[in-house]
């Protein structure tokens, strides 16, 4: 520790002269460091459209979450009003065949009769 002490309170500069208030940095680290903040401020500016695209992607799922809710309630209420028509086509059916049984035995009750008067 002492070393450095020592070595920190000489008067040689590393980089040209200096006096007690300012130093001479050399023009390579200034242009090292105005690169590096211009990155940053544009990695800044990046993160921020990053963050808006994926906040626009999350509320574009969203909305299409809410549609395939709809569509799948509309699905499923289109399958129930389908299967109350099938129960009530199925039933039309029955009572036709029962309708043209009843036809058909009393046409061949009337045949049988004429025939056999």
């Amino acid at each position: 520790m002492n070393c450095f002490w020592s070595y920190s309170q000489t008067n040689v500069p590393s980089y040209g002269e200096s006096s007690k208030d300012s130093v001479l940095v050399p023009i390579d680290y200034i242009r090292l460091a105005n690169k590096k903040l211009i990155e940053l401020k544009y990695l800044k500016q990046e993160s921020v459209l990053k963050d808006s695209i994926i906040y626009l992607n999350n509320a574009k799922y969203d909305a299409l979450d809410v549609e395939v809710e709809e569509l799948q309630r509309k699905l499923d209420e289109s399958n129930r009003v389908n299967a109350n028509l099938n129960n009530a086509l199925s039933s039309c059916k029955n009572k036709y065949k029962f309708a043209s049984g009843c036809a058909a035995v009393a046409v061949a009750t009337t045949i049988f009769l004429i025939l056999f008067k």
